[in-house]
């Protein structure tokens, strides 16, 4: 077992009856607060990058980085959460990591330059990647076993407000006074959870003779920025078609090779493998992993859509998605409610089945879609993610031990988190590949010579060059539209593939009622 485990905040024990103390809420509130705040700071760059690009006066590979960076910084500082919590304290890790969030963001909207905005983000989200993990374990640790799946509804649903309203509100700041507004706002917030956890957090012993495992450490943080940079990267820089990223790729594949020796080989590793003997831990990082991707792409990719595809403003396509937000959110509570009712494993297939279902119709979207035939998909989608995560949150903790919950909670957020990126960075490359294959399959079927291009209403004259111009652009919409058609395509896929570990999660209360009715 990990050293970086051994010290947890006091356990409520699960068989625990009668009404939760005030305080625990308090302490829920706070927690929850701190997770949605961290969560809207990710989201908050996506609504302001135009207007940064053209205050500091930068390209857009350089505008990009500050995305970049902040994935980065972030899955690096994820994997110490384990051993900060129990080296200093989960409360003391809590109060540092959201100050210094809190403070950085607000230095964020002082710079003079795109680097400034790229230390202060690294240093943001570095310092901020505990949040997470640790309001999650708090979380686990405050309630008993049957309040959980209510609980983590609710929790879902606060760290999703962050997301989902975060670049709406972040783009009318940023239209009304500036960017850097955008990017101060969060601190008021930070300071109030801040204030919150100092008051109402449980403390808990530190053990400070507790070593780390450095050499594990930074080989997995050199592997995982290298992987970073690259999925983030590299659809602008064509891939292995770039010296740099194949280079970085190399130092990527050797860092995590040593890793993986190190750690097979170090009694104490800083991430205790231990964690993945838990069926259903290992279960739920895969639907955690399919989650994250299927929560985060259509938000990137819709509202670029309808801006390509039909001409909608980028603020009007920025509003599509605040009703699968809602809805999503509306999902979690529904869900938390039924898991304690029903099987979660039949809740998490049936959310999975009901996603697939609704991305296989937007995989036959076209050019011709208008925003109602977005809208309903969209809303019924955010419904099934909720009856996905919310039971899934409440089963992937039901049989771990209470030593490893931090651990755990960890390798779920990192999962998240490079899910996300990932996800994102393959859905560009879909488009792009789609856009550069249908393209030239097109242009080579649109030929003088074909019948049924004489007999085509449409194009009448390949001499004019208005009209090759006109035929071009609609070659290219097209091309575009089954780029965005093939990522739907492939999240449907996904979600239907991973149903049958729904059904491989262990359900301890239907387990403990078959036992009782045989006795």
């Amino acid at each position: 077992m990990s050293h970086s485990d051994s010290n947890q905040p006091e356990v409520r024990q699960d068989n625990e009856d009668g009404p939760t103390p005030l305080k625990d809420w308090l302490t829920f509130i706070a927690v929850v607060l701190a997770a949605g705040v961290y969560a809207a700071a990710w989201t908050l760059p996506n609504a302001v990058l135009p207007q940064m690009q053209g205050d500091l006066s930068v390209n857009l590979d350089q505008v990009a980085w500050v995305v970049t960076a902040t994935v980065v910084a972030s899955a690096i500082g994820i994997p110490l959460t384990p051993w900060l919590s129990s080296r200093f304290g989960a409360r003391n890790l809590m109060i540092v990591a959201l100050g210094t969030f809190s403070l950085t963001s607000i230095l964020v909207g002082t710079v003079n330059s795109i680097e400034e905005v790229v230390l202060w983000r690294v240093l943001s989200a570095f310092a901020g990647s505990p949040i997470i993990a640790l309001s999650q374990a708090v979380t686990m640790n405050t309630f008993p076993a049957h309040k959980r799946a209510f609980v983590f509804s609710l929790w879902s649903v606060g760290m999703a407000s962050g997301w989902v309203f975060a670049p709406t509100v972040g783009a009318w700041l940023a239209d009304i006074v500036s960017w850097r507004l955008t990017f101060m706002s969060v601190a008021p917030f930070g300071f109030v959870a801040l204030l919150f956890c100092v008051m109402f957090l449980p403390k808990d012993k530190p053990d400070t003779d507790m070593r780390f495992d450095w050499t594990g450490y930074l080989t997995l943080a050199m592997a995982l920025t290298m992987a970073q940079i690259v999925v983030n990267q590299g659809y602008r820089l064509d891939w292995f078609e770039s010296t740099r990223l194949i280079i970085l790729t190399a130092i990527g594949l050797i860092s995590f090779y040593l890793y993986l020796v190190h750690t097979l080989h170090c009694k104490t590793p800083f991430l205790s493998w231990t964690i993945f003997r838990d069926r259903n831990l290992t279960c739920s990082i895969l639907i955690t992993a399919i989650y994250a991707y299927s929560g985060l792409v259509p938000l990137v990719i819709l509202p670029s859509m309808m801006e390509e595809l039909r001409g909608v403003e980028v603020f009007t396509s920025g509003l599509i998605v605040l009703p699968r937000g809602i809805a999503n959110m509306v999902g979690m509570i529904l869900a938390g409610i039924a898991a304690s009712r029903l099987d979660p494993r039949y809740l998490i297939a049936g959310g999975l089945a009901t996603y697939s279902s609704t991305s296989w119709l937007m995989a036959h979207y076209n050019t011709a879609i208008g925003i109602d035939n977005v809208l309903w998909p969209t809303i019924i989608q955010g419904l099934s993610m909720g009856f996905i995560w919310v039971p899934a949150m409440g089963l992937m903790y039901a049989t771990i031990s209470a030593k490893l919950r931090t651990s755990a909670a960890t390798m779920i957020s990192l999962t998240y988190s490079l899910s996300s990126s990932f996800g994102v960075a393959m859905a560009v490359v879909i488009i792009n590949r789609s856009h550069q294959i249908n393209t030239s399959e097109m242009r080579e079927f649109i030929e003088p010579g074909r019948q049924i291009i004489k007999d085509s209403p449409i194009i009448s004259d390949f001499n004019n060059t208005g009209e090759l111009l006109r035929i071009a652009r609609e070659i290219a919409l097209q091309a575009s539209a089954i780029g965005y058609a093939n990522v739907y395509l492939v999240m449907a896929i996904s979600a239907l593939a991973i149903i049958p570990l729904a059904f491989l999660l262990r359900n301890p209360a239907k387990e403990s009622l078959k036992r009782n009715a045989a006795e």
